[in-house]
């Protein structure tokens, strides 16, 4: 779980740095043109946070799971 939160918030800061601040513009057909702010909010941050959190939590439960069900000798004298 330490090792998703810091990759989240690497993420929420590489993302912040990047994005925070800047417009982007698409253009559609008839020439029509919509423009938007690019801004990383607390809002954001926090769902993104909270995403990283969770799939760091469900990618490390199948291992620890996985490895709950071998015998303690078996587990302690395997290597890798």
């Amino acid at each position: 779980m330490l090792l998703s939160i810091a990759g989240a918030a690497l993420g929420i800061l590489a993302s912040w740095l990047a994005f925070h601040g800047w417009q982007a513009s698409t253009m559609g057909a008839d020439n029509t043109k919509m423009a938007f702010q690019l801004d990383v909010t607390a809002d954001v941050a926090l769902t993104a946070g909270l995403l990283g959190l969770a799939i760091g939590i469900i990618g490390g439960a199948l291992p620890a799971l996985a490895a709950t069900r071998l015998p303690l000798t078996s587990a302690l004298r395997a290597r890798g």
